[in-house]
């Protein structure tokens, strides 16, 4: 169980940061992620450490694998959202949350 929800809530936080904190509160490790997920436990790296943001379908795989109720989902997204709206990321990690027909006309 999340030690302190509230935490999550209201704490400025990273997605990386939140996804590497859910999954040590779960006890698993990256490679139970991968194999719960299909994501390469290299790319699941990647996300924790915020090289990349995945795309919304990727986030339910890792609220699935870590049994997150709709509220946990639902920050999850926003906290997925925040990093790609930020204005000094790099386009790429604002475009890998881009809505695919987005995607198609850059």
């Amino acid at each position: 169980m999340i030690s302190n929800v509230a935490d999550i809530f209201y704490q400025k936080t990273t997605f990386g940061d939140l996804l590497r904190r859910l999954r040590r509160e779960k006890s698993l490790s990256l490679l139970d992620m991968m194999e719960k997920t299909g994501i390469y436990y290299g790319r699941l790296s990647e996300y924790e450490s915020g090289i990349y943001i995945p795309d919304a379908t990727k986030i339910y795989k890792l609220c699935d694998a870590l049994g997150l109720d709709r509220d946990m989902r639902a920050r999850m997204l926003e906290v997925a959202r925040d990093v790609c709206e930020m204005p000094h990321e790099p386009a790429a990690v604002r475009s890998a949350y881009a809505h695919p027909r987005q995607k198609a006309s850059n």
